[in-house]
């Protein structure tokens, strides 16, 4: 529900402010793909929990993200940019990816299971 809420936002300031161009429509499909995508996670990670372990079922798709961004990353000149970050910055982006990630998904990993249908969308 927090989700909903959350979209609704953001496209209704774009519809109240008229500010609506092509990008912005695209961003906002973006944006409900990945509501999209992290509703069907929460339903097949709650079965692959059920057979696996939470660490195993938060690698794989960790893995399988990395694997198809880290492409893309690269031609759109992630070395150049990563080289321009202070180590200061890349010490933030490093605690923000292992704990605003990784232990995110693991928690939410371990929580799942035990979890009743509808009771836990708000993630």
């Amino acid at each position: 529900m927090l989700s909903v809420v959350g979209i609704a936002l953001a496209f209704g300031e774009r519809g109240l402010l008229g500010s609506v161009s092509g990008r912005a429509i695209l961003g906002d499909a973006l944006l409900l793909l990945t509501a999209f995508w992290g509703a069907l996670y929460g339903v097949l990670s709650k079965a692959a929990l059920a057979r696996y372990s939470v660490l195993t079922v938060t690698t794989y798709p960790m893995l399988m993200g990395t694997a198809y961004l880290l492409p893309i990353a690269l031609v759109e000149g992630l070395p150049s940019a990563v080289g321009g970050l202070g180590g200061a910055t890349l010490w933030l982006v490093l605690f923000v990816a292992v704990l605003g990630g990784a232990l995110a998904f693991f928690l939410d990993g371990g929580a799942l299971p035990n979890s009743r249908p509808l009771k836990w969308p708000c993630t």
